[in-house]
């Protein structure tokens, strides 16, 4: 007799690769390398610790599963350890504990061994001494041992003290996922959404402008045709499906709002790393996931 749970682990499988066209072919490596080569990433718009790519040509279980490697897979650095030696101010020492934890780090955590991580301290040791209210911030903290590397994120507000309050705190940072823990998540967010697929009849004059204003600004522009104003579709991937065109029944026909079933839309947003970084490493975990199981399927006989 079959374990249940040997049953189940073989179902999870079937079920995944029906769902994935990437995990569709794991069997031949003919058609799984021809599945791979299909997909496409384009890198849309990077500002700082934001980017913006489309992933083209699979389905969302694949989309999917990048979303959650981003947030949840990806190793990052956090103050996991904390001894409070002093707190008088008015934030209880679990909160204060809490906060420091969420404090981003920007040391890239493939770039600190384990020994120097061990060895490394952190304190806070601050009183207020004036008449008003004193702000407390992360570069307040101290790196106990000598080091060159810049740590936590500067500027992030960590409590307040009263005249005469004081916290003295020591630190220790560790290496962790977010599946542990939400503080060793390296994206706030990571979201995906389908390409809008926007189609228009032809439309002119003042149904035209009308037209234009039922939807985002860049969505839908006006040409000149014939000494005529006609609409057009400009930029679809601006609208994010208000649907408020539908409501107008002088559209009827005229326009189709849907969505590209195997185009992504992905917007990350880095805590500390560089987004492209992250991504890129999100992708060779899911490619090490796709392996893994595919070896699993060819050297198990169930």
């Amino acid at each position: 007799m079959v374990p249940l749970r040997l049953c189940l682990s073989f179902l999870f499988v079937i079920k995944l690769c029906q769902a994935s066209a990437l995990c569709q072919h794991l069997i031949d490596r003919t058609t799984h390398n021809e599945a791979l080569s299909q997909i496409k990433l384009e890198l849309v718009r990077r500002e700082g610790n934001h980017l913006e790519f489309d992933m083209i040509n699979t389905d969302c279980s694949v989309a999917n599963a990048l979303r959650r490697i981003l947030i949840s897979e990806i190793p990052t650095l956090a103050v996991e350890k904390v001894l409070i030696h002093k707190n008088s101010g008015v934030m209880p020492d679990e909160t204060l504990a809490h906060r420091l934890g969420l404090i981003p780090i920007e040391a890239d955590p493939e770039d600190v061994d384990g020994k120097e991580l061990e060895s490394l301290a952190f304190r806070i040791d601050v009183k207020n001494g004036e008449s008003g209210i004193m702000n407390v911030y992360s570069h307040d903290i101290q790196c106990v041992q000598p080091s060159r590397r810049p740590w936590f994120k500067k500027n992030v507000l960590i409590t307040r003290l009263a005249p005469k309050q004081e916290i003295e705190v020591e630190m220790f940072c560790s290496k962790g996922t977010g599946k542990e823990h939400a503080k060793w998540s390296p994206v706030c967010p990571a979201t995906y959404r389908l390409m809008p697929d926007i189609q228009i009849e032809d439309v002119y004059d003042d149904d035209a402008v009308k037209l234009q204003s039922l939807f985002k600004d860049g969505v839908v522009g006006i040409q000149a045709v014939n000494g005529r104003k006609k609409a057009y579709v400009k930029n679809p991937r601006l609208d994010f499906m208000s649907r408020e065109v539908l409501r107008h029944k002088e559209f009827d026909g005229r326009v189709y709002i849907g969505r590209v079933p195997n185009h992504f839309i992905f917007t990350i947003e880095s805590v500390s790393i560089d987004p492209v970084v992250l991504l890129k490493r999100a992708i060779a975990i899911l490619l090490e996931k796709a392996r893994c199981l595919r070896e699993d399927i060819l050297n198990k006989d169930y």
